[in-house]
C-alpha cells in the first residue's frame, strides 16, 4: 500500500477528512457529520471551497460511484429504507450535475448489484419502481443536456416495463444527439462483475465452437472487448468512489477498475456533497498513476512526450 504524500496529507487536512493510516484507497472522511451536528471550522470550509479552483485540468475522465449507505441513512433518522433510497436517487442527480459542471466525461452509478436482488422483495420492487419513475421524469433532461445514457447489467432480471423504458431512453439519448455527447451516464442495474465475466466466457466459447476464434488465440484484449462497458463505448474508470464506510468493490467493475484509484468514504451516500467529490478529485490529481512502471520510467515518458510537443 502506498503512503500518503505530504501533498495528499495537506489536502485531507484542508478538506476536513480524517487521515488514513496508509493509502488513498483507505481514505476516510468524517462520518455522519450531519447526524452529530458537528460543523467544520470556517477556515477549513473556505479552504475546501478553494479546492474547486485547483481541479481544472486534472479532473478524471471517468468517475464511478458505489452508492452505499441509503438504508442506514434512513434508519439513523427513524425513517423507512425506501426514504433513504429516494434521497439517494436525488443525491445521484445532484452529483451528476456537479460532475458535469466540473467537466467529467463519464459517470457510472452502481444502482443495484445482482446481490441486492436477494433483499426483501418489497425493497427490490421499490428500487425498480423508483428507477423507472426517475428515468421517465428525466429522459427529456438527458437529451436536452446531451447526456448519453447507457445501462449495463443482467437485463433478464428487470421488470418488462422498466426494460422497455431503458431501451427507449437509451435510443432517445443516442438518436437525438447532435455531435459528441457532453457526458455519458452509465447506470449499473442488476450488475455484478462475476456475472459479466461469465457472459464474456460464454461469448468467447461460442466463437471458439463456431471456429471463428482459436482458443489459443484468446487474449486479455478479447475479454476487454467483450465486456458490456467496452461494447457500450464506456472507458475504464479512472476513479472509483464508494460511500458508506465499506472498504471493498462488491463486484463492481472488477476487470475495468484494475488501475483505477479507489476512494472509500465513511459518509453515507445521501450525505455525500460536492466538497467530498472535490477532495476525492484533488487526491486523484495528487496521485502518480504508474500502471506498473517505476517512477523513473514515468518521468522519462513525460519528458519524451514534452519533447515531442515542443518539436511539433
Amino acid at each position: 500500500m502506498r503512503s500518503l504524500s505530504l501533498r495528499q496529507l495537506a489536502i485531507c487536512l484542508l478538506c476536513g477528512h480524517l487521515l488514513p493510516s496508509h493509502s488513498l484507497s483507505r481514505l476516510r472522511t468524517s462520518a455522519r457529520r450531519r447526524s452529530f451536528g458537528l460543523k467544520r471550522q470556517p477556515s477549513l470550509q473556505s479552504a475546501a471551497e478553494n479546492i474547486e479552483e485547483s481541479v481544472a485540468g486534472v479532473v478524471p475522465e471517468h468517475i464511478a460511484f458505489i452508492l452505499d449507505g441509503n438504508g442506514r441513512w434512513a434508519s439513523m433518522q427513524g425513517l423507512p429504507r425506501s426514504t433513504g433510497h429516494t434521497e439517494g436517487i436525488r443525491n445521484a442527480l445532484r452529483t451528476l450535475d456537479h460532475c458535469q459542471e466540473l467537466g467529467v466525461k463519464v459517470v457510472t452509478l452502481y444502482a443495484m448489484s445482482t446481490q441486492n436482488l436477494l433483499r426483501p422483495s418489497q425493497e427490490v420492487e421499490y428500487l425498480f419502481r423508483a428507477f423507472e419513475t426517475t428515468l421517465r421524469a428525466h429522459i427529456e433532461t438527458l437529451t436536452e443536456r446531451k447526456i448519453r445514457l447507457v445501462v449495463i447489467g443482467d437485463r433478464s432480471r428487470l421488470p418488462e416495463t422498466l426494460l422497455q423504458l431503458i431501451v427507449d431512453a437509451e435510443r432517445a439519448s443516442r438518436e437525438t444527439m447532435d455531435g459528441e455527447p457532453s457526458m455519458t451516464l452509465c447506470v449499473a442495474m442488476c450488475y455484478g462483475s462475476k456475472n459479466e465475466l461469465a457472459g464474456v466466457a460464454r461469448t468467447l466459447a461460442a466463437q471458439v465452437r463456431e471456429g471463428t476464434l482459436p482458443a489459443e488465440a484468446i487474449t486479455e484484449a478479447h475479454i476487454s472487448d467483450a465486456l458490456e462497458t467496452r461494447r457500450a463505448g464506456v472507458p475504464d474508470p479512472d476513479l472509483v468512489i464508494r460511500t458508506g464506510g465499506e472498504r471493498r468493490l462488491s463486484g463492481f467493475l472488477l476487470w475495468q477498475a484494475e488501475y483505477a484509484e479507489l476512494c472509500f468514504l465513511d459518509v453515507l451516500w445521501p450525505d455525500f456533497q460536492k466538497k467530498d467529490l472535490l477532495c476525492a478529485i484533488r487526491l486523484f490529481a495528487a496521485t502518480e498513476r504508474r500502471y506498473g512502471r517505476t517512477p523513473t520510467q514515468v518521468r522519462q515518458q513525460r519528458e519524451h512526450e514534452h519533447a515531442q510537443e515542443i518539436g511539433t
